[in-house]
């Protein structure tokens, strides 16, 4: 149609007279009409490219695919469940559980970031000196514990290229959201996210924390090897993707299928990416909240 549109418009700027009021309306008529076809149509190509260029699930991933929704309700129930919870026991089994809901719920309940927030801590009213301990002890990121909402601070080390190398300038880490506290949006309504929740997991995992660990886990990690009457020691770098493999282990839907961090996202991306009720703004803001670009999401992540 925009060819079409097109085509109109050449015969009559070639055939018309220049100065005559009538021609020159139609082609003013002509140009809105191609741009507006344009408007319409781009976003349209960009979604038929990225589901032509896809790449194929990989037998691994085969295995173990699983549905979004039913990995949401699981999240989510169990979510739910934990709000309940008044008391950790002091065994090392005890504190994996509620870690492997913790980790669960920052993957599902809102968007899986493919940044590094296995290094997480909690700080009540975060100054300078408080970051600058965390990032000397190794942990890149913080949940902002001050407002009414916690806020999810995230070091952007690995977006910039600086992995393994943690900074402490402001001006290179990111909010989530990108500003505020960590609020329901009818975006991310849309795309089928539960940051609410996800917040009252945070807040009370930190109140169970301070409760049954206080000094014992000084720096408040979120992620951490309990040790019995001692002080809790730091992750290994396989802790986050072996958390959340084990919260879905105990599901029978999922049995078989290993649901790491990776797997997570790719599912995550495909799936929203799949649903022909999201436009590029709502998929570009998904990109953005979890740390790539919306062409990684399409040529990294999304999978046919």
């Amino acid at each position: 149609a925009r060819a079409i549109v097109y085509a109109a418009a050449r015969h009559v700027d070639a055939n018309g007279d220049n100065q005559n009021p009538a021609h020159m309306a139609q082609k003013r008529h002509l140009a809105k009409a191609y741009q507006e076809f344009g408007s319409v149509l781009h976003p349209l190509r960009e979604q038929c490219r990225a589901q032509r260029d896809r790449r194929h699930k990989s037998e691994r991933q085969k295995k173990n695919w699983s549905d979004l929704d039913a990995i949401r309700r699981a999240v989510a129930g169990q979510a739910r469940l934990f709000l309940r919870q008044t008391d950790v026991a002091d065994t090392r089994h005890a504190w994996k559980d509620v870690q492997q809901l913790v980790a669960a719920s920052l993957y599902v309940l809102i968007p899986p970031s493919r940044k590094d927030i296995m290094e997480t801590a909690f700080l009540n009213d975060p100054s300078q000196d408080n970051i600058d301990d965390l990032i000397s002890n190794g942990i890149a990121n913080y949940i902002d514990m001050s407002g009414d909402q916690p806020a999810i601070v995230i070091n952007n080390h690995k977006t910039n290229r600086l992995h393994g190398e943690l900074i402490d300038d402001h001006d290179r880490t990111r909010r989530f959201p990108a500003s505020g506290t960590m609020e329901q949006t009818e975006t991310l309504d849309k795309l089928g996210f539960d940051v609410e929740l996800c917040a009252k997991v945070l807040v009370h995992y930190a109140g169970l924390i301070d409760r049954h660990l206080g000094a014992r886990n000084p720096l408040r990690r979120l992620f951490f090897v309990y040790k019995p009457g001692a002080n809790v020691e730091k992750p290994s770098a396989t802790t986050l993707g072996d958390r959340l493999k084990w919260f879905f282990y105990k599901f029978p839907e999922f049995v078989g299928k290993s649901l790491g961090c990776q797997m997570l996202r790719t599912i995550t991306v495909t799936e929203l990416h799949s649903d022909a009720t999201m436009d590029n703004d709502e998929l570009r803001q998904l990109a953005d909240w979890m740390g790539h670009q919306l062409r990684t999401a399409q040529e990294t992540y999304a999978r046919s």
